[in-house]
């Protein structure tokens, strides 16, 4: 009765662990009474089963006997064989004295229940039936012994997988941190360079490029101390970073295309930079026409980008992607798992971003 149930649980323990986070929690190290409380109440259940059957006196006090000496195994099963032998890849060994405990315990539990029946183990040998009780009471213990180790692995995978989600984030929010702290220093320097010209040709000019510059730095310094930014900032922080470029580069063309409405949509921030760098870095030459187009398509839990560069041909034979595209995707994957589709597409003499973003 009880095997079909722990089957389904294990069975659908995996399929939803990916998903649901609720589920997950309960697996939490502070619900572990709740644990412990839940599989005595399986065992219990399945223990008593057979009192009605008792056909001895004493039968059923010796339940409880029984029982205890059972749950004395199963957690030196959990308490000493998993940490000692199976997590330290002595693996022959955990499933010897596994395998012996259990039999030890059926050995013990048969023999005291034939001794106060007044049976011997020859009398079981004799009788195919006893055989067969003995096997059947031997496969449940290793139900319960199994399943009780199975879900303490599984809680210890989930632990480590949430170790390692943090490490993760950790990382992540270092380099995030490190990115809302400075601008491109290469990118600073030619602005600059450029409003210093611009100061003796055309003041006009170089007050608006000195404003843009300051609403880049305004954004890197206060729009971005939440985990998460309004996208229509986000937007208006992208155009300035590519009008400033336009500005120094004037034989660069920029088409900059939304569509929808951003209006609190929120995302991670500098999500899109990096193509952003590399359509610059690659893609505007200071003494060729080159070309940049940029389109958002916003809908109510969709964003759909897409940015297109010419490249220069001293790069055709580079690599236009990088480093920075690498960690985009590392990015991605952390933040949003399952949730995002991204295609590269090097086409020669243009290359190609689409990202889809499922906001759900």
């Amino acid at each position: 009765m009880l095997n079909g149930i722990l089957l389904i649980f294990y069975s659908k323990a995996f399929m939803v662990v990916d998903s649901n986070k609720v589920f997950l929690k309960f697996f939490d190290d502070r619900y572990r009474i709740i644990h412990h409380l839940l599989f005595w109440l399986l065992l219990t259940v399945d223990y008593f089963f057979w009192i009605p059957d008792s056909r001895h006196p004493g039968d059923e006090m010796m339940h409880f006997v029984y029982f205890g000496i059972e749950m004395a195994v199963i957690y030196i099963n959990l308490y000493v064989f998993v940490p000692f032998l199976l997590l330290k890849n002595r693996l022959w060994q955990f499933f010897t004295f596994t395998v012996v405990s259990i039999l030890f315990t059926e050995f013990v539990e048969e023999w005291i229940e034939y001794t106060r029946s007044g049976h011997t183990y020859l009398n079981i040998i004799e009788k195919s039936k006893g055989i067969t009780i003995f096997i059947w009471n031997i496969q449940d213990q290793m139900l319960f012994v199994y399943a009780a180790i199975g879900f303490k692995l599984f809680k210890i995978w989930i632990k480590n997988q949430r170790v390692i989600r943090y490490l993760e984030n950790e990382n992540l929010k270092t380099e995030l941190d490190y990115l809302k702290s400075q601008i491109n220093p290469h990118f600073l320097f030619n602005t600059l360079n450029n409003i210093y010209v611009q100061t003796k040709l055309d003041s006009k000019r170089a007050s608006q490029t000195i404003l843009k510059l300051s609403e880049l730095l305004r954004y890197q310094l206060y729009e971005c101390t939440k985990e998460t930014v309004l996208l229509s900032k986000e937007i208006d922080y992208l155009k300035n970073y590519l009008e400033l470029d336009r500005i120094r580069k004037s034989s660069s063309n920029v088409a900059f295309n939304v569509t929808g409405e951003a209006n609190g949509i929120t995302i991670y921030p500098f999500l899109f930079l990096p193509f952003f760098e590399n359509a610059i870095k690659h893609g505007i030459d200071s003494k060729n026409e080159s070309n940049i187009t940029v389109n958002f398509l916003i809908e109510q839990k969709r964003i759909t980008f897409t940015i297109e560069n010419t490249k220069q041909e001293i790069n055709n034979q580079g690599n236009p992607g990088g480093l920075g595209l690498t960690n985009t995707k590392r990015r991605l994957q952390l933040l949003y798992p399952g949730k995002y589709n991204l295609a590269i597409e090097d086409k020669g003499s243009l290359f190609f971003v689409k990202l889809i973003l499922d906001l759900n």
